[in-house]
Formats: C-alpha cells, sequence, structure tokens
C-alpha cells in the first residue's frame, strides 16, 4: 500500500548522505568531522561538495548541540552569498563513515554499539545548563576547533580580495603614488592609491593580479580618494617592497582565508575604521617560508597559497 511504499522510500533515501545528515546521527558524526577540519571536499577551501551536503541540511541547526555544523554551515552560505556565481571545485565525495574524510571515533556512528547509551533529552538538557553554570565563558571557535582570540576575531572580519590591475598613471601631485583601476570582481572598479612608484615601473604593475585590503574606509591621498590598499610585503626600514603574489588561476573577487580559521561577513567599511580592526589584525601579516600568513596560518584561495618573495619577517601592508 501507500504507506509501506513511502516507508521503503524513506529508507532508502535515508541510506544515502545527503539524507543521512537530516537525522541526528547523521548531524553528530558531520559534526565531529567538521571538529578536524574546515571543509569536507578539500582540507583548505570550499568545493562543490560542501555546499550539497549544506544544501540536504535540516533547515535549522541546534548550534549548542551541532556547533561545528552551525559555524560551518554559516560560513558557507556568506561565501555563497559573497560569490554567487563562482564555480567551485569538485571535491572529495563524502559518505559519512565510510567516506574519504576522517571522522574523530568518538563521533563516528560506527562506533555507537560500543559507546555509553546517551541520556534522556531532559536529563542531557539538565546537565547542560549545570554545565553552563561552571565553565567559565569560552571564546568563538573556529571549524577546526582551535580558539579565536581578540585580533582573531577581527582578522575574520577582514576581506583581503583579489583584483586584477587595469589601468596605471602617475599621481599628477606626488612623487611617491601611483593611481589605479582595479577589477574586485565588483559591479564597478576600485580606484586605489599606493605609494610604490620607488618599488616598481607603472607597466609592472598594469595586468597583475594583487590582493586588496578592500573593506577600509575611502581616505584621500593627495587629494585622490583611495577606495582600498594594495598589499605587500616591505622591510622594518620600507627600503624592500614587493607585492604578495597569488596563486594562478586566481579570480577578481576571490576572497582570502586564514588556513582552517572560520571567516566571518566582512565588516562594512565605517565598522573596520571604528573598530580598528585592520590595525587588530595587519601587525600579524608576515611572511613566513615565502608564504603570506596570518600568525602561523597561510593566506589561503580556492587556487591555492598567496606567497611573499621575501625574507621571513617581512610585513604585510
Amino acid at each position: 500500500n501507500i504507506i509501506v511504499l513511502c516507508r521503503a522510500l524513506e529508507q532508502l533515501t535515508m541510506a544515502t548522505p545527503s539524507a543521512s545528515v537530516k537525522t541526528g546521527a547523521g548531524l553528530e558524526e558531520l559534526n565531529g568531522v567538521l571538529t578536524n577540519r574546515s571543509y569536507l571536499g578539500s582540507e583548505s577551501s570550499a568545493t562543490e561538495e560542501d555546499f550539497a551536503v549544506l544544501a540536504s541540511l535540516p533547515p535549522c541547526i541546534d548550534k549548542t548541540q551541532y556547533p561545528q555544523v552551525h559555524q560551518w554551515s554559516r560560513h558557507l552560505r556568506a561565501l555563497k552569498a559573497r560569490f554567487p556565481f563562482r564555480e567551485w571545485p569538485s571535491g572529495t565525495k563524502y559518505t559519512g563513515a565510510g567516506s574519504g574524510v576522517s571522522t574523530p571515533q568518538t563521533a563516528s556512528v560506527a562506533s555507537k554499539s560500543t559507546a555509553p547509551a546517551k541520556a534522556s533529552p531532559a536529563k542531557a538538557e539538565a546537565v547542560k545548563d549545570e554545565g553552563k553554570k561552571k565553565d567559565a565563558p569560552k571564546p568563538a571557535a573556529s571549524p577546526a576547533g582551535a580558539a579565536r582570540d581578540e585580533d582573531d576575531d577581527a582578522a575574520a572580519k577582514i576581506a583581503l580580495i583579489v583584483g586584477k590591475v587595469t589601468k596605471v598613471w602617475d599621481h599628477p601631485d606626488s612623487d611617491k603614488l601611483f593611481c589605479e583601476e582595479i577589477d574586485c570582481g565588483e559591479a564597478t572598479v576600485r580606484q586605489i592609491g599606493s605609494g610604490l612608484r620607488h618599488f616598481y615601473k607603472a607597466e609592472e604593475f598594469l595586468g597583475r593580479m594583487v590582493l586588496v585590503v578592500a573593506n577600509l574606509k575611502p581616505k584621500k591621498l593627495a587629494g585622490f580618494e583611495s577606495n582600498g590598499m594594495v598589499l605587500c610585503a616591505s622591510n622594518m626600514a620600507h627600503t624592500d617592497v614587493k607585492f604578495v603574489e597569488v596563486p594562478a588561476g586566481a579570480k577578481p573577487g576571490d576572497r582570502v582565508v586564514f588556513g582552517d580559521m572560520a571567516m566571518d561577513d566582512p565588516a562594512p567599511p565605517n565598522n573596520c575604521e571604528k573598530k580598528k580592526l585592520f590595525a587588530k589584525a595587519q601587525p600579524h601579516f608576515v611572511s613566513k617560508g615565502g608564504v603570506a600568513r596570518y600568525k602561523d596560518k597561510p593566506f589561503t584561495l580556492p587556487a591555492g597559497v598567496c606567497t611573499a618573495p621575501v625574507e621571513d619577517g617581512y610585513a604585510l601592508s
């Protein structure tokens, strides 16, 4: 009859990974996977597989019960809103316990047979509430489980965006400044001023893919309104300055993430200025091993990591 057929179809659906994440067991397993990594289909970037699993989630996720799933889904939705037309890499297939994505044993559904019986929902809530009273407040955590400090919270709101320089000219009233038009994948190009004339020729700048700090409050440089900043590496004396290099395949509009750290929506320029977000994050922008980093976390794009062709310790600004 119809009821039996519906139940059979439901069981078939539950056997697939996309349906399993709609169950408590599937969400518990997914939460365990995301304790050790930021994405499902790749170690370093969002993939089509991440968005496929995201589309299979229930509409509301209990952020207390499944905190890693909640943060991961929030991060992916922010990426989708920021880059609605991006073509994401396919990524490794997520198939739950049998997939190539490692799952902590404590969170694995396969280990349920040896796990202690779960407390009733009412008792679990009572224990949870008691724990909240005893424990001190904890800082926000990334999907990889690492706690974020105040500077991390600031860095997570900085928009480092790939841009392509489409026009360059000398500032008429300053021998230090270039004026540029840069395509950052937005509706209009940005006009940005950069104090790089002592280090590069205009023809070395034109056509280059660069990193732009895109949510700074616009400022006038010798009368020219600059809407952002091109990120470079420099020594302490500022006598040696090099562009931060983006990987081959990077596209205008791509946003940098810092290794496995969870990123937030970019702060509006006024908030970035008012809360001194860039001022808090920038001292941790450094070069190490030829790689641009926030603390020890590499500047990462969908196409790979950003590099800095300089000695260790150069500041990025």
